[in-house]
């Protein structure tokens, strides 16, 4: 992801609750207050001061004048309000954001374009953001032994295809290496040492090169994956090799749907966040939340800040 051009300011000004780093008030007659969310508040100059912050890291943020666009203000009210919110959730659960979950945010958000240039409490900021949206989806999406019970009922059933395969050209082979894989031939040191394609390289593992996931969805394979693969996979079961197929014009090839405990975080993330996402959207829904007026209206049916 690359943080100066598409990281969508998902933020957590719950970092400002907890590193400290800016003020977050309870409403105050004497301060003005640019949001409010279920009983907390940001000033307009903490808010300010955040904003500017933001748009060091993000210079497609100003207007040609050196003021920040409203729509960008807008979007990071949105965001302060969805992490407020997040938070309080996870509080309901007695769930809290660790140090871990913020070292590993920070290595997610260390190496993208542009983080480097955000001021010290945007980037606090951005940390914290990130663990907060993580760990909410891990506390409201499925379990593991939901996510495994889904995913080995088949693809049919959780939509996540995680493949293995391997490629030859020759019939006689394909069938030789079938019998190994029977024969209880692992299946990655098959793929290592037979397949012409370049998963080779890792066992067989079929990657899909536009999210980096080691599991497509329906959409994904169809796009990405030839129809005999589709054909193939219909009836397949994890961790059973298909029998031998041909794709005319390619090869011969077996694929493997890869057990559960190889691809739980992938299948979490392309299968577990609906679930997630429906409890962001419905504590989105119920917020209590107050803008001020020169900034826009909240818009509880999309949880986001629109201009009034």
């Amino acid at each position: 992801m690359n943080f100066r051009r598409s990281l969508p300011l998902v933020t957590g000004l719950s970092a400002l609750l907890v590193l400290g780093s800016l003020s977050v008030t309870a409403c105050s007659s004497v301060e003005s207050t640019a949001i409010r969310v279920n009983g907390q508040s940001l000033s307009g100059a903490d808010f300010d001061e955040l904003l500017s912050g933001y748009a060091a890291a993000i210079p497609s943020a100003e207007n040609e004048s050196g003021t920040v666009n409203a729509s960008v203000a807008r979007g990071l009210l949105s965001d302060w309000a969805t992490t407020v919110v997040l938070t309080q959730s996870l509080a309901s659960r007695d769930i809290s954001v660790t140090e871990d979950d913020l070292l590993e945010a920070q290595g997610i958000l260390g190496d993208q374009a542009g983080f480097g240039d955000a001021s010290p409490a945007a980037q606090d900021f951005y940390v914290r953001a990130t663990a907060v949206q993580r760990v909410f989806a891990a506390a409201f999406g499925p379990s593991t032994a939901e996510l495994r019970d889904l995913y080995e009922a088949g693809p049919a059933e959780s939509g996540a295809f995680c493949l293995r395969a391997i490629l030859v050209t020759d019939e006689t082979l394909i069938a030789d290496i079938s019998n190994q894989l029977a024969s209880g031939t692992d299946f990655g040191e098959l793929a290592a040492r037979y397949s012409l394609d370049s998963s080779a390289a890792n066992g067989g593992v079929v990657t899909d090169p536009g999210s980096g996931l080691g599991c497509f969805d329906r959409v994904r394979l169809s796009s990405q994956i030839v129809p005999e693969f589709a054909v193939a996979l219909s009836n397949a079961e994890v961790a059973v090799p298909t029998p031998p197929f041909e794709i005319p014009g390619v090869g011969w090839v077996i694929a493997l749907l890869r057990p559960f405990d190889e691809v739980a975080d992938d299948v979490r993330e392309l299968v577990g966040l609906g679930a997630s996402e429906s409890a962001r959207q419905d504590a989105l829904s119920a917020a209590d939340v107050w803008i001020g007026s020169e900034y826009g209206v909240w818009d509880s049916r999309t949880g986001r800040v629109v201009a009034p």
